[in-house]
């Protein structure tokens, strides 16, 4: 029962910031004014994480909150996760499992077109409260197209 209530929580995560993300990328550009100050995508990125770090920790619930985004090489935003439940452990079939659900929505929704458009790497981290990852999943734009 625990690993159903743990695999929908991740779920419900995804489904979080692709909100988030929307309703955020919305608020602060609009389609003409699309990264135009910016001399690359790492850069366009870095800003947006940053101004939306400013908004966080946003907690989920009682056990989970969005931490931090991050800004890897590669093109690659990281959505970081606590799990403030320390005895949570993934197994690798679940974190298979997890990664084809996160890779239909990343897929399906719209929310996430700017990040495709620009051939983004989306990434999923589950860090435990000591700081240790407990999950790293990635979808890769082969994965979204």
């Amino acid at each position: 029962m625990k690993r159903f209530f743990i695999g929908v929580l991740i779920i419900v995560c995804v489904w979080f910031v692709k909100a988030c993300n929307e309703a955020y990328v919305k608020s602060k550009m609009t389609e003409q004014q699309e990264y135009k100050n910016y001399n690359n995508i790492n850069e366009q990125l870095k800003t947006l994480a940053k101004e939306f770090n400013q908004t966080l920790p946003i907690k989920i619930d009682e056990t989970m909150e969005l931490s931090r985004v991050e800004i890897h090489k590669d093109k690659e935003v990281r959505y970081c996760y606590t799990v403030l439940d320390n005895n949570v452990v993934f197994t690798s079939d679940e974190i298979k499992k997890y990664r084809e659900i996160m890779q239909q929505v990343v897929r399906e929704s719209t929310d996430f077109d700017k990040f495709k458009k620009l051939q983004v790497i989306m990434s999923y981290a589950y860090y435990n409260s000591k700081g240790d990852c407990l999950a790293l999943i990635k979808i890769y734009p082969k994965d979204y197209q």
